[in-house]
């Protein structure tokens, strides 16, 4: 999957594209949904440092001028095979009363 500098948020202290070329490191956006509810504070603090270190690696060097976005999403908002979150919570609990 590739990316542009057109598609991509540019951090607010770059001006411009010329700007962005002219760093000695790379950046990054990511936005990553999650369930809310799912994580502790710690748990999201602790995986938001993983998901940098990881970064990190692939793209060495990383500017301090990347982020990583944590979007909480409701269960009854989010799903797969068409089945929200909320739906499979309340499946496995009835199963297993059962």
């Amino acid at each position: 999957m590739g990316y542009s500098a057109t598609s991509c948020k540019m951090p607010s202290n770059i001006r411009s594209r010329e700007a962005a070329a002219n760093l000695s490191a790379s950046s990054f956006w990511l936005d990553i949904k999650v369930t809310q509810g799912t994580n502790t504070k710690t748990q999201m603090a602790a995986y938001l440092e993983d998901v940098f270190k990881s970064m990190k690696q692939l793209l060495n060097p990383v500017h301090d001028d990347s982020y990583v976005l944590v979007h909480e999403v409701p269960a009854t908002s989010w799903g797969f095979a068409g089945k929200t979150q909320e739906y499979r919570f309340i499946a496995s609990r009835m199963s297993a009363a059962a």
